[in-house]
């Protein structure tokens, strides 16, 4: 911003608001003409690399299969992924009003603040646990999890996977064991 008011606070005040740097007319001299371009050209080069990061990690975030998730410490999901909400069959939205609790079944929920005291305690864990979807029915998750610090707040970050392919093979596998134990016992 190149002005002909020599108000210093006026000026600040416009970087503040976005102008890159400030000139007053009057004072304008060679080497301070190029050190407001070179800054305003590094700072802008920095700030698209920001904007090209942050990209990155939403695009990374976003297409994720499994469900991503940030818990406060009071149990309220603080922020998701698509995937998270789809798993339970609700919106980001839906779900950006929600606490933990709500999806918990009541097995899951005598489990949980055991688990969140020992996550706070900055203990990473895997555990499996079920949780209600919208439509009232049961999934059963892997949940991986682990304390992370964002400026001075602790958050338990979570990566949800539905295992329920993986639980009815289980359950089909237990039952062919049991079928062939059985027909082994009866000959």
């Amino acid at each position: 911003m190149l002005t002909g008011i020599s108000d210093e606070a006026r000026g600040i005040e416009a970087v503040k608001e976005g102008a890159q740097d400030y000139l007053i007319k009057g004072q304008i001299k060679s080497i301070l003409l190029a050190r407001s371009i070179n800054y305003a050209v590094e700072r802008n080069k920095i700030e698209l690399r920001l904007q090209e990061s942050e990209e990155k990690f939403r695009v990374l975030i976003e297409n994720a299969k499994d469900g991503i998730f940030l818990l406060s410490s009071l149990g309220e999901i603080v922020s998701l992924n698509a995937s998270f909400a789809r798993i339970h069959g609700y919106t980001v939205e839906e779900m950006q009003k929600m606490e933990l609790k709500d999806l918990d079944t009541p097995q899951s929920a005598q489990l949980a603040p055991a688990r969140l005291q020992r996550l706070f305690a900055g203990e990473s864990m895997t555990f499996e646990v079920e949780h209600y979807c919208k439509n009232g029915q049961t999934i059963p998750l892997e949940v991986s999890a682990n304390l992370v610090i964002i400026g001075d707040k602790k958050f338990i970050l979570g990566f949800h996977r539905d295992i329920t392919e993986r639980k009815s093979t289980e359950e089909n596998c237990a039952k062919a064991k049991k079928n062939i134990v059985a027909s082994l016992m009866n000959q």
